[in-house]
């Protein structure tokens, strides 16, 4: 901050981040969708909705968990690691650029989403594409 104030840029004594990205209609529409009212739970809601990542929750009290569904309501595919056929959910979510959210993903996360969450994009005229394992599938920007 002294460098800053030498600098003399201007700043809010009480900035917060999660005020400048998400204003307080937002986290008050967030926390009628079940997130906690706390600040902590306010900046992690800004991460999940705002962040350029995907976010990693972990969550022993399933508060996120519950949130994020009622948030996302119909638009979201529901993937359990332990699944089967949690592979190919997320296949079709990545094509019809739907929401997944994997759930109970343990300490690895299977090489083949590593060009997912990579976002290894190859562009082919208009159209995108990431290997998901053997195959290049088409990558649905709204992903």
């Amino acid at each position: 901050m002294q460098k800053v104030k030498d600098e003399k840029v201007l700043v809010s004594k009480d900035y917060q981040f999660s005020d400048f990205l998400a204003d307080k209609s937002l986290a008050r529409k967030w926390q009628s969708q079940g997130l906690p009212t706390d600040d902590f739970s306010t900046e992690n809601g800004v991460f999940v909705t705002q962040g350029l990542r995907w976010t990693l929750n972990i969550d022993p009290q399933i508060q996120a968990n519950k949130w994020i569904k009622k948030m996302c309501e119909n638009d979201l595919v529901i993937a359990d690691a332990k699944d089967s056929d949690y592979l190919k959910k997320l296949e079709v979510a990545i094509t019809k650029g739907q929401k997944i959210l994997l759930q109970d993903v343990g300490e690895q996360l299977d090489p083949t989403l590593d060009n997912v969450l990579n976002k290894s994009l190859v562009q082919q005229g208009r159209r995108f594409y990431v290997k998901f394992g053997q195959n290049d599938i088409e990558y649905n920007m709204k992903f």
